[in-house]
């Protein structure tokens, strides 16, 4: 099996403002994709609450979008706590041998990270599939199946 790891050495760039950490998969000759973001506080709907958005994309049809919440689902904070354990790559020297995927499924995560309390930097980890970030990114979805609905939770205020 070929196996790509694509690591951004150029400058990652930012997630969107309401959203702390994303998850996604995409196949490019499906042309589809399906993206898991982690919102920000303020845009759930209790204090403590974690909201989350899916959005499934298919070529030529509109989004998709829905959601999830940890007041009605527990899957939510185990995600949540998936995070703390992203398999990190492998660093590449000069002279390894890298192997280029030009079709298939491309797993990644994105989110702010950070040693101690130092200021957190954008990181963004994508493979194709095989790997353990692929493994990593298809627990958490299947972690998640359960817990959509089309529907999202007001927020207070």
């Amino acid at each position: 099996m070929i196996v790509a790891l694509i690591l951004q050495s150029a400058i990652v760039q930012p997630l969107p403002q309401d959203v702390w950490a994303s998850v996604s998969v995409g196949a490019s000759l499906a042309h589809t994709s399906e993206t898991i973001e982690f919102l920000r506080a303020g845009f759930s709907a209790v204090d403590g609450e974690v909201t989350l958005r899916r959005t499934f994309r298919r070529l030529n049809d509109p989004p998709e979008v829905s959601w999830a919440t940890s007041l009605t689902c527990h899957g939510v904070l185990e995600a949540v706590d998936r995070l703390k354990i992203i398999p990190a790559p492998d660093v590449v020297k000069p002279g390894d041998t890298e192997e280029i995927v030009l079709d298939g499924e491309m797993y990644a995560v994105r989110f702010r990270g950070r040693y101690g309390s130092n200021t957190g930097e954008p990181v963004r980890f994508s493979s194709t599939g095989g790997t353990p970030l692929s493994k990593w990114v298809s627990g958490t979805l299947s972690t998640l199946k359960p817990c959509w609905s089309p529907t999202r939770l007001k927020v207070s205020g």
